[in-house]
């Protein structure tokens, strides 16, 4: 990120001035090295110098937020985006469904879930492992398996992480027979169950396992 930031500084040493392309690949480049105090400081700047942003600098400085699970100001900048016209594409949701689901915030992860529908936009399997990962994380595991389901419904095909997901909020709840279910169904679709879920060992112990 540093490289990035002394790449601009030359760049206006020299006369030039940057656009909204170099703001928003620094903004994601700070965001992605978790440099989030800086990501914001150059978006107030862009708008100081009055370089408009756009769809995509939005979504990233919301993921950036969103990696950190400030979800109270991920919201701001959604809101910042609509009222200045722009169009929230699936990646400015998906951003902030990870800053909800990191802050336990999955009822606001479901309403804007529902939200996606309203914008003509389709959920895609990422979508549905970040609410899963929402409702795991505040114990709502009915909500969060039944996902599952929801997915096949929408005729997405869940992958390993949504089988991984489904493992963890088995183990979190104490789910053992679901848990081994979810196991055979995985193994069915040739994942693997992630070795460092406690749920692994425990499978094979658990009750129901050897049925």
């Amino acid at each position: 990120w540093l490289k990035a930031l002394l790449t601009m500084d030359s760049m206006q040493h020299l006369g030039v001035d940057p656009d909204v392309y170099t703001y928003t690949t620094c903004i994601a480049i700070c965001g992605k090295t978790g440099n989030l105090e800086q990501a914001v400081l150059l978006f107030n700047q862009m708008v100081y110098k009055g370089v408009p942003p756009n769809d995509k600098t939005y979504n990233a400085i919301i993921r950036a937020l969103g990696r950190q699970g400030h979800w109270p100001k991920a919201l701001d900048y959604y809101a910042l985006m609509k009222q200045e016209g722009l169009s929230p594409t699936l990646m400015t949701y998906n951003s902030l469904l990870h800053a909800l689901a990191k802050g336990g915030q999955w009822e606001k992860a479901e309403m804007l879930v529902k939200d996606i529908a309203k914008v003509s936009l389709k959920p895609d399997a990422l979508t549905y492992n970040l609410l899963m990962s929402a409702f795991g994380e505040a114990e709502q595991w009915e909500k969060g398996l039944q996902l599952y389901e929801t997915m096949q419904e929408a005729g997405l095909q869940p992958n390993a992480v949504t089988f991984n997901l489904m493992l963890r909020i088995c183990e979190n709840s104490n789910q053992w027979l679901r848990a081994v279910e979810i196991n055979k169904r995985m193994l069915a679709t040739g994942y693997k169950p992630d070795p460092s879920l406690i749920t692994y060992s425990a499978l094979w112990t658990s009750p129901g396992a050897e049925q």
